[in-house]
Parts: structure tokens; C-alpha cells; sequence
């Protein structure tokens, strides 16, 4: 390092340590701006922790509540690891700090890290929330910040940010981080940094409901199944194309989706798609053939493909715009095999493969109600066959509630084209061990802690499954709304009865959905509710003449076979 650069750092870092700060803000951004002018002459980059404290030179001088942060979160004796700040200057800053009491992470499940942004101009609207969404993730995605929780240094809480901030805790469908907004004034007025930011956590992390959310997980949220995630993986780099099975709501989707984000870290095209949201009046598949085909543009943007032509991926922005004279199917033929082959050229190491995740696979195929399949899904799965076995590259999984759709022989009097195709891997419910971890995390952030006897009595009640755990929960959580909470077993026996009866439609659903798809497994199971959880073999045969669905009810752990005297009992 140069003498004149060496001095220049030395004035930028005694200028940025001195006190009163509104003496020397202005010669210690100009001699860290200096010095990283100097860095950028040569081949060396200025330091990273010079870099950091330029950074908040800039910040703590940008806005009054800038320096207001930095003091607030130096004196809960936080570490901050990264400062940024924002393109619109005037806007707001980041700040990434390092959890470093252990009380906060009990309390409440704060990761490591976590992002703070701070808000420069008065108001704060729905926008505002939407890049704290995306900055969390980028930040996330780098292990830099909690993917669910962010605190936002604000001027004033008024009633429509309250609003924004409730909606979004309380929002059941969606997994956006919880925002913490602190006031500026309760910075200035809390007897300790710390009493502000656990007001701040009580106040909203407490009126969170983290057992109720309805949608899939993953990521931090996902809890278990560390072997089929670990089959699904071994299946994917084999090559090997993957059934998963399961009851309704026991965790399929949040298992692909989980699938799908290691899958992309690791540098796969991943292509995931529920069918159940194909448009209600979408009866073929060449809707199917224009999404992936989108998806699959979007998705392999990261790989080396200069002056790749395009035949059907985002060259239709809307389906509707497809002229019905368009190939499809060929066209996403082309895309996919020039993709493939590009792929086993490129020197990327390990080579990326292309994933294909497909949900709810029983939506493209005819009931036994007499409803239809969609037009051409013979033809889809002859498709996906033929290319997965020609291409190493390509790998399907799919998604149902049974093996039905690799069991047929036939459909419709046609050839089955996936007849015994897929690995069966059939998702069974919860170990108590991975039950009280999903309690113990979800309860944290929420100021619940279970007893290890209350844990024993819920995964008793629930059988472990992964929905109807989190659901009871919820209801125990609402029933009691003091916080902290303490669940302890003697408080769950009188809830039974009435979780039973007030959230009696989640268990209809599943009924409705057996009838309609599955009637012999619904049939056995009405036997085996009359006969006390008991019946022979041979009768449960006789009721569907085939043994099919013992299978998949045993794959359900709903059934389980006993041998007696050397006989099925």
C-alpha cells in the first residue's frame, strides 16, 4: 500500500471514530472516497471493512434517522456485517446486522442475521413493503438476513401503514416477512435500545398465527423429510423418474417446492407447475406445452446460450395469442432438445440438468366418475417418456394422491405410457421427532413453548400429519392469547372435541376427494371405522377385488398389515 494511501485511510478511519460526529462527516466520506478513487487505479479493490465504513459514512450523513439506526443498533451492541444504501439516495438505507443475543433468537426465532431498512421519507406505501420482500430474499438467499422477519426505521406509524403491516401478518395464503416497524420517536424515548425492539417484536411478532398458514413451505418453514428429499435428489442425478404420493395436505407440494430450490441453487433448470391451477376451462394440453415452455426461457437464462433461437418459449406473452394453426408440442420439442444438447456441450461442471416437477398429476387424467382427461395426455406422457430416456438431462417427477397413474395398464383402452415408470416414493406423515422440531420452531416466533408432554399428546392426536398438526395448533393458539404461552397437556384434552367439530371440513375434503377418486379406499376405511380399526385382509380384497388400494393405504400409514399364524389379519 502506498504512503499517500495508507495516509489517506488513516484520516477517513480517525475522522469516522472521532466525536461530535457533525464535526467530521465531511472529511471522513471524502478520505474514504479518495482512497477508494486510489484502489480503483490499481489492481485492488478498497478493503471491505473500509468499504463498510464508507457506507455508513454516507448513511449516517444522508438523513437524521440514518445516524439515528447506526446509534440505535450500536448500542443493542448488534455487529453490522453490510450498509447500503439506496439508489434514490433521499429513500432509505439497509443495514445487515449480526444477532448476537442468544435471548432474541429464543424468544422470538430471529435467525443470525437480519435486515433493517431505514426509511428517509415520511411516507411508506404498499411498494415500499414489496422491495423489503425482494431485498430480504436477495439477502437471504445469501445467508445474510432471516427470510421471514425485517425490521423498517420509520418516521411515524400511521393508520394505513398499520393496516398494510396487520394485513400481511395475518395474511394465511402468502409468506411475506414479517415487517417490524420501530418509530423514530420510540428510538429516542426507550429507557434501552432493547426495550424498544422488544416492544417493537411483541407487539407484531406476537400476533402472528405461523401454524395456520394454508400454502406450501419451504426453505426455513420446512421442517423434516430428510429422506425423501434426500431420494428425490438421488432420483434427480440419476436420472431416475420419481413418483411421490401421499393423502391430501400432507406435505407433497411443499416437498417440490423444497426440491425446487435446492435443485435451482445447485444449477438446475427447474420447471415446476401445479396442475391444478391450469385455467378451468382449459381441457388439452397445449396450455401446458405454452407454460413450461415460458418457464423454461425464464428459468435457463443462466446458462450459456448465445444466439438461441426460441420457437415457443416467451415468444407468446398470452396463450390466447397462440393461433391455433401454431405447432405447439413441436415447438417446445425444439426448444428442449437444442436446450439439451446445448447443455451436454457446455463445459459447466457439474452439468445443470432440466427438472420437471409436475403437481397434482391425477388432474390431467379420467376419473373413475367418468370425467374426461385432457385432450392429449396420452401423447404428454409418451412425449416425456421418449425425451427422458433419450436425454440423461431430463428428469421428471410428478406428484398424486396415489400410484394410479403408473398402476394402469390401460387407459381408455389405450396403453398406459408410464405403466410401472415411476420410482414410488409414497410421503409418509411426521417422526415425533421432526413433529416437535416444526412445533418448537413455529411456537417460538409466535412466544408459544410446548411442553415436551403436550408435544407427545398432539402427535398422538394427529398421527404426525404435517396439516392437521399445524392446524390444531392454530386452534390452540386462538383459544389462548396470552403471550408468552406455555401449551402444557393438560390444556389440549378439553380442545379436541371442539377442534373436531368446528374445523370438521378440513376432514370432509379429504372424504369428498377419496369418494370421487378413490372409492375403495374410502370404502375400507368406512369398514375399518366400523369395525374398530380392524378388519381381515381378505375382506378388505373382497370390497374392491383388487389390492391396489391396501397398497396405497398402507403407503398412507392408514393401514397397516399384521401378520397372525403366518396369515394377513
Amino acid at each position: 500500500m502506498s504512503l499517500n494511501l495508507r495516509a489517506t485511510l488513516s484520516i477517513a478511519a480517525l475522522s469516522f471514530s472521532e466525536t461530535p460526529w457533525v464535526l467530521t462527516k465531511g472529511s471522513s466520506i471524502r478520505c474514504y472516497t479518495q482512497a477508494q478513487w486510489l484502489f480503483g487505479r490499481g489492481a485492488t479493490k478498497l478493503p471491505e471493512a473500509d468499504l463498510l465504513k464508507l457506507n455508513l459514512a454516507k448513511i449516517r450523513t444522508q438523513h437524521h434517522r440514518g445516524n439515528l439506526t447506526f446509534g440505535f443498533l450500536n448500542d443493542a451492541r448488534f455487529e453490522i456485517a453490510k450498509a447500503i444504501l439506496s439508489q434514490r439516495l433521499t429513500e432509505s438505507a439497509d443495514l445487515i446486522v449480526e444477532i448476537n443475543r442468544l435471548e432474541l433468537q429464543e424468544s422470538y426465532g430471529i435467525g443470525r442475521y437480519l435486515m433493517v431498512r431505514c426509511i428517509f421519507k415520511s411516507e411508506v406505501n404498499l411498494a415500499d413493503l414489496e422491495d423489503i420482500d425482494a431485498s430480504v430474499a436477495t439477502w437471504s438467499r445469501r445467508g445474510l438476513a432471516d427470510d421471514q422477519l425485517a425490521l423498517m426505521v420509520v418516521a411515524s406509524l400511521p393508520q394505513e401503514l398499520q393496516r398494510l403491516l396487520s394485513q400481511r401478518i395475518e395474511d394465511r395464503r402468502r409468506l411475506s416477512p414479517a415487517i417490524i416497524p420501530i418509530q423514530q420517536s420510540d428510538i429516542e424515548t426507550a429507557a434501552s435500545p432493547m426495550v424498544a425492539l422488544r416492544a417493537s417484536l411483541d407487539r407484531w411478532l406476537y400476533r402472528r398465527d405461523l401454524f395456520a398458514i394454508n400454502s406450501p413451505v419451504d426453505g426455513s418453514r420446512f421442517f423434516g423429510r430428510d429422506k425423501p428429499l434426500s431420494e428425490l435428489r438421488d432420483s434427480i442425478a440419476a436420472s431416475i423418474p420419481t413418483g411421490v404420493f401421499g393423502l391430501r395436505k400432507v406435505g407433497k407440494t411443499s416437498l417440490l417446492k423444497e426440491t425446487q430450490r435446492r435443485s435451482s441453487e445447485l444449477g438446475d433448470v427447474v420447471l415446476y407447475l401445479d396442475l391444478s391451477r391450469v385455467p378451468s376451462d382449459v381441457s388439452d394440453c397445449r396450455w401446458i406445452y405454452w407454460k413450461l415452455g415460458a418457464d423454461l426461457r425464464e428459468h435457463a437464462a443462466r446458462l450459456p446460450l448465445q444466439g438461441f433461437n426460441w420457437r415457443l418459449g416467451g415468444e407468446f406473452q398470452d396463450f390466447l395469442d397462440i393461433p391455433q394453426s401454431f405447432h405447439v408440442a413441436t415447438a417446445f420439442d425444439s426448444d428442449l432438445t437444442r436446450l439439451l444438447h446445448t447443455i451436454r456441450k457446455s463445459p459447466l461442471t457439474p452439468r445443470p440438468k432440466v427438472v420437471l416437477l409436475l403437481d397434482e398429476i391425477e388432474r390431467l387424467l379420467p376419473t373413475r366418475l367418468g370425467k374426461a382427461g385432457f385432450e392429449g395426455y396420452f401423447e404428454f406422457f409418451s412425449y416425456l417418456r421418449g425425451i427422458a430416456q433419450e436425454n440423461r438431462e431430463f428428469v421428471v417427477t410428478v406428484t398424486g394422491a396415489n400410484a394410479a397413474v403408473c398402476e394402469a395398464a390401460q387407459f381408455q383402452g389405450r396403453d398406459n405410457p408410464v405403466f410401472n415408470y415411476f420410482k414410488e416414493i409414497y410421503l409418509q406423515l411426521l417422526e415425533l421427532s421432526e413433529c416437535a422440531t416444526m412445533l418448537k420452531e413455529l411456537g417460538r416466533g409466535m412466544g408459544i413453548r410446548f411442553e415436551e408432554r403436550a408435544i407427545e399428546a398432539i402427535y398422538a392426536a394427529t398421527g404426525g400429519h404435517p396439516f392437521f398438526t399445524r392446524q390444531f395448533c392454530s386452534f390452540v393458539a386462538q383459544e389462548n392469547l396470552e403471550r408468552p404461552l406455555v401449551v402444557r397437556r393438560g390444556m389440549l384434552e378439553p380442545l379436541i372435541d371442539r377442534y373436531l367439530e368446528i374445523r370438521s371440513d378440513d376432514f370432509e375434503e379429504i372424504a369428498e376427494r377419496l369418494a370421487r377418486d378413490f372409492p375403495g379406499e374410502l370404502e375400507i376405511c368406512i369398514k375399518l371405522a366400523i369395525e374398530g380399526g380392524s378388519i381381515d385382509r381378505v375382506i378388505a380384497d373382497d370390497i374392491i377385488q383388487s389390492g391396489s388400494a391396501v397398497r396405497h393405504l398402507i403407503g398412507y400409514q392408514i393401514l397397516q398389515v399384521h401378520h397372525r399364524y403366518g396369515k394377513h389379519a
